[in-house]
Formats: C-alpha cells, structure tokens, sequence
C-alpha cells in the first residue's frame, strides 16, 4: 500500500495525506504479466544473444583475421563475441601506453576502435596515418555498440573484402 504523507517541520510529525491502495494491485498485476512471456531466440543468435556465424568459407577467411580492440567501457564483452571467429587482442585506451596501441594498430589486419571510451590521441593518430585513416576499411569505429556488433562488423568485412 502506498501513502503520501506531509511533515510538519516546526512539529517534526507527519501527517497523512493520501492513500494509495490500487498500486499494490497493478504491482502484482505486471509482476504476473512479466513472468508469463518469454523471450523467443531468433534463428542465427547464440545463448548470450549475439550473432553466430556459419558459413564455412566465412569462417575459414576470419580465422586468418587479426583485430585489435581499443576501448575501455564494454570492451571486454564486445572482444568476447569475437573471439571464436579471429584473432583478439584487447587494449585499453587509457591505461595501455599511446606507443604500444599504435604499433599493435599497425599490426593488426582490423582496428576497432570503441570511440566513446578511448582517448583523443588515438583518433588524433588515426587521422595522421594513411593506412589507418577512419575512411579506411582497417579502421572500423564503433559508437556506444552492442556486444554483437563487432560479429556483425566482421561479417561485412567479409561480404566486402576483395580476394
């Protein structure tokens, strides 16, 4: 049951002002409704929710592939979802040195990079680079993503790559 009450600030009392017994009911009402419908996984999505790649030739071509992820907020759940189909390798925008992330970008076949948690310096160091520059197929930059996102990424890259 839930009651407005008013306090008397001279007094230090409350006094009643309103009772609200219908919240109770429509509480319970939702709670029942919520435990009645379930979720359908859709066809392609994995346990966790994310997307699962199966061709085999797809396969075969991303696991060849090396991506670094450069981020910091959600970046470990979002490099997991990569992990079955390439090679990961996670650094952390702010606590890894701007010297070691730029030469493991110039390593790496693929850079993603989660734009909302690294640095200027390394959007700075992109720009500056012609074989890293945003425009560049290398670089895939990634606003506030989805842990699926990145699985899907790769799956364009691959529908785009030119053998």
């Amino acid at each position: 049951m839930a009651i407005k009450a008013r306090r008397d600030l001279a007094t230090g009392t409350y006094a009643l002002v309103r009772v609200l017994p219908v919240i109770n009911q429509v509480d319970h009402h939702q709670q029942k409704l919520r435990a009645t419908v379930k979720r359908k996984r859709q066809p392609g999505q994995s346990e966790q929710g994310g997307i699962k790649l199966t061709q085999p030739a797809q396969l075969a071509w991303l696991a060849q592939q090396k991506v670094l992820v450069v981020g910091n907020k959600r970046a470990q759940a979002f490099a997991d979802e990569l992990k079955p189909y390439v090679e990961v390798k996670l650094m952390d925008g702010y606590e890894d040195q701007p010297r070691a992330i730029f030469t493991a970008m110039q390593a790496a076949d693929f850079v993603f990079i989660l734009i909302d948690s690294v640095s200027h310096a390394i959007t700075d160091y992109t720009k500056t680079q012609p074989s890293l520059a945003p425009t560049s197929r290398k670089v895939q930059i990634f606003r506030n993503p989805r842990r699926a996102a990145g699985v899907i990424r790769l799956s364009y890259l691959y529908a785009t790559r030119n053998d």
